[in-house]
């Protein structure tokens, strides 16, 4: 042995002596494709622009896992796949970016601009990210990454998820023009005036309601299309199962996610803002407003209740119809039993969602 070492490198001489000492076989340290973890592969599929490789590498760890850097990182790989650029999202929900129709929030103006298959990217994404992101958030893991490095990227996704959702009206989590109507949301504004005004209708100059020749309803016609078919229109395909029923689980879905959205930003706002830093790219203010403003109004809508939903003093007045049957400019808020048939739905697990945005500023 020693003959033999004599007559090698020094540096080969130390490798042998090292490797003979650890029992490793690897001499030259190099490491294989299966001694990589899975959170390794996925980073180096993420270098290489392999996002759908990237996901699938922590995919089957997911579910089980505690560990909060296979959850960020499957996070991230799921954002990159849909291709979202989270800087515009950003911008759009801190209201920087205008609408140009005047009548779409400004995410739905970007949303409604792309391909089906990219809003289904987008919206699974998103609920996607806010479903993992939740056990980092809620720390139920272990690891390096914690709630304050993703309270950012919860709240988009949790925004982003809700706003979203208003083109996922039947909740299946396909966004479908067949089975889903748009309910559309006029941009707000932030200086306390809110031209927010949900399911209002498009007439024209003899005040004639306007219809859309693919729904056989009034254009924007407020929570009529949920009738489907009892309004005695072909509702362009819609799904005959979308009752009354559904409103209440629609609204639910809404509010939660802008509440667990509104709850990171608060938090964010509570740990990391510093009110002199006039640097940050990201108005942390304008966001919480946002989700207020919109949660607060999509609050009107929940369906036999007892509750005065839309504070005009009146309980379960409105009727859908496409009408504004309280004359307080809003159409088939606060909606009572209507004769397409009988309600079903025990609306008592909503009350708490309800009076929980009556107390928001």
């Amino acid at each position: 042995m020693n003959h033999v070492m004599k007559k090698l490198p020094h540096v080969f001489v130390l490798l042998l002596l090292i490797t003979t000492a650890t029992g490793c076989f690897n001499i030259f340290g190099f490491t294989s494709d299966k001694e990589l973890s899975p959170v390794e592969k996925a980073e180096e599929a993420i270098r290489d622009g392999d996002y759908a490789k990237a996901r699938q590498e922590v995919e089957g760890d997911v579910e089980t896992t505690d560990d909060s850097m296979v959850l960020y990182t499957y996070a991230k790989a799921v954002i990159l796949e849909a291709n979202l650029d989270i800087a515009t999202i950003v911008d759009l929900v801190q209201g920087e970016t205008t609408v140009e129709s005047g009548f779409n929030n400004p995410i739905l103006e970007k949303f409604d601009s792309l391909s089906l298959k990219t809003q289904n990217d987008w919206y699974y994404s998103n609920i996607e990210v806010s479903r993992v992101l939740f056990k980092i958030w809620d720390e139920q893991v272990t690891g390096d990454i914690h709630k304050d490095d993703i309270a950012l990227d919860y709240t988009i996704a949790n925004v982003m998820s809700s706003i979203l959702g208003l083109r996922d009206i039947n909740q299946d989590m396909e966004i479908n023009p067949d089975v889903d109507f748009s309910l559309d949301l006029i941009s707000i504004d932030f200086d306390g005036d809110v031209g927010f005004v949900l399911g209002d209708i498009q007439k024209d100059e003899n005040g004639i309601p306007i219809i859309d020749q693919n729904t056989g309803v009034p254009l924007n016609a407020g929570l009529l299309a949920f009738l489907g078919d009892w309004v005695g229109k072909s509702a362009g395909g819609m799904a005959e199962s979308i009752k009354p029923d559904d409103i209440n689980p629609f609204i639910n879905f809404i509010l939660t996610k802008l509440d667990e959205g509104e709850e990171s930003i608060r938090f964010l706002m509570d740990q990391f803002i510093d009110e002199d830093d006039e640097e940050s790219s990201i108005d942390y203010d304008e966001i919480q407003e946002y989700i207020t403003d919109i949660g607060k109004y999509v609050n009107y809508y929940w369906y036999n209740d007892g509750r005065d939903n839309d504070g005009d003093g009146n309980i379960d007045e409105e009727t859908i119809d496409g009408i504004d049957n309280d004359g307080d400019g809003l159409i088939d808020e606060d909606t009572d039993y209507h004769s397409a048939g009988e309600v079903q739905v025990d609306i008592t697990d909503y009350i708490d969602t309800f009076e929980s945005w009556l107390e928001r500023i």
